[in-house]
């Protein structure tokens, strides 16, 4: 709860929170009752809005995708002027239009990619300006602190960061 709390997020999506904190999950399954009255505040359009908000605002992924698919285009556009060029050494006839297909494809492939190139640092703005912790402690040992030799982390200590302590058969009178 308090790693939750201590997120700034003034957008909050409460699922992809919790699973960017990293904390162990259980389910725990309950057996839902009808709704004694009223109806869900959510409309299928609001359900739609929310969706978008996590798959688009929580994440830069989309933003790789959009310039993986401006280097297809550019690609597109070279291979096509690799075609072109061996067709022309070839003694092939050309329509007089060909170059425009090249052209366009590597124009926009660029554009693509450099428009995706800008979202992409606007996304790393985005989450600068979101001020999330770099790390999320779950427990915290001081340097003066002893583990016994039998030490099992908490089941939720996947995401905590750990002190080099020494462990070892010294008693409270071994002046080593």
């Amino acid at each position: 709860m308090d790693a939750f709390l201590s997120l700034r997020d003034l957008d909050r999506n409460y699922l992809l929170m919790l699973l960017w904190l990293g904390f162990d999950r259980v389910t725990i399954e309950v057996d839902q009752q009808h709704r004694y009255a009223g109806k869900s505040a959510y409309r299928f359009g609001e359900l739609v809005r929310v969706a978008a908000d996590g798959i688009f605002f929580q994440t830069t992924a989309l933003l790789r995708w959009i310039v993986y698919a401006g280097f297809l285009l550019a690609g597109l556009g070279i291979a096509l002027a690799a075609y072109t060029l061996i067709a022309y050494l070839a003694g092939r006839d050309l329509p007089d239009w060909t170059a425009l297909p090249m052209l366009i494809l590597v124009l926009a492939g660029f554009i693509v990619v450099s428009t995706g190139v800008t979202g992409l640092y606007i996304g790393k703005i985005f989450d600068q300006v979101k001020g999330r912790p770099l790390y999320v402690v779950d427990a915290e040992i001081s340097a003066g602190d002893r583990r016994p030799d039998s030490y099992e982390p908490p089941a939720s200590a996947s995401a905590s960061i750990e002190a080099p302590v020494e462990v070892g058969p010294r008693g409270p009178g071994d002046p080593s």
